[in-house]
């Protein structure tokens, strides 16, 4: 919180179009389609399965610096902007596409930006799903990849026009590729499904609930905070007076010439300090 406010903003704004070129979020996303449809199939999975997500971590990683900085509300504004950005320009390409490995590259477009749109939100809900819709990214669109691969080899075009009978001639791809569709697509009961659904009830809760969890979480750490420096206090100006360790002990309050004789149904532990309001 002692970072400059408008020194942060500008930092995370910069370092969002940094690590969104990398993570393909839109309109930052042109690179994606050329070089997974032009690039090698190993290097297109491994772009999807591991570039993308690091990338997007990063963004996280800044994300909570900024949060801290100048409030929860403006990093998580432009992540959902940006996220719901993603989603809109990649479904219409999607739909137009002719080649399988950058109708592939648009759908991560799509998916990077329902993460980022998750990582907005901000509740645990939504972080938790965020993070396994990474995971599960990264393991379906790796094998879709290698299946387009193995198929192009094998019919010598990517063009879908061309890519007909293909369970007869490359069984294993074919079947691959029919799998990670329906995973990637959300139908149950594949991973997908879950973390989408989980993204969906968090956005569906609103970002009050995020903004309730981080406030509760700050109150909780101060008062904890706090109570344990007044019992560091209490620690230094009590000193025994008769029987220290003893069961009833008395203590003096140094400077007062008070006794004070400590209760155990009075002291509580400075756990419950942090929650408990003191009466």
């Amino acid at each position: 919180a002692s970072l400059d406010p408008a020194l942060m903003r500008l930092a995370f704004v910069l370092i969002l179009v940094g690590f969104g070129t990398k993570a393909g979020l839109a309109p930052m996303h042109i690179w994606l389609p050329d070089a997974h449809g032009q690039g090698p199939t190993p290097v297109s999975a491994l772009l999807s399965g591991a570039l993308l997500p690091c990338a997007l971590y990063g963004v996280l990683r800044f994300h909570l610096l900024a949060a801290g900085a100048v409030g929860f509300t403006f990093s998580s504004d432009l992540l959902i902007g940006i996220g719901a950005l993603s989603m809109l320009v990649a479904i219409p390409f999607v739909l137009v596409q002719h080649d399988l490995k950058r109708l592939l590259a648009y759908s991560s477009v799509e998916h990077m930006g329902i993460v980022a749109l998750a990582i907005g939100i901000g509740s645990p809900l939504a972080l938790f799903s965020a993070a396994f819709h990474l995971l599960n990214h990264a393991l379906a669109k790796s094998t879709l990849f290698f299946a387009a691969g193995a198929i192009g080899q094998r019919y010598g075009t990517l063009r879908l026009a061309h890519l007909r009978g293909a369970i007869d001639l490359a069984r294993i791809p074919a079947l691959a590729l029919l799998v990670g569709t329906l995973a990637i697509t959300g139908v149950p009961p594949f991973a997908f499904f879950a973390s989408e659904r989980g993204i969906a009830r968090a956005g569906l809760a609103g970002r009050a609930s995020a903004i309730v969890w981080e406030r509760s979480n700050s109150i909780v750490a101060t008062r904890a905070k706090v109570s344990s420096e007044r019992l560091r206090r209490c620690e230094v100006a009590a000193k025994p007076l008769t029987g220290a360790g003893r069961r009833g002990s008395t203590f003096g309050l140094a400077g007062t010439g008070r006794r004070w004789t400590p209760s155990p149904l009075v002291v509580r532990p400075p756990v419950m300090e942090a929650v408990v309001p003191h009466s």
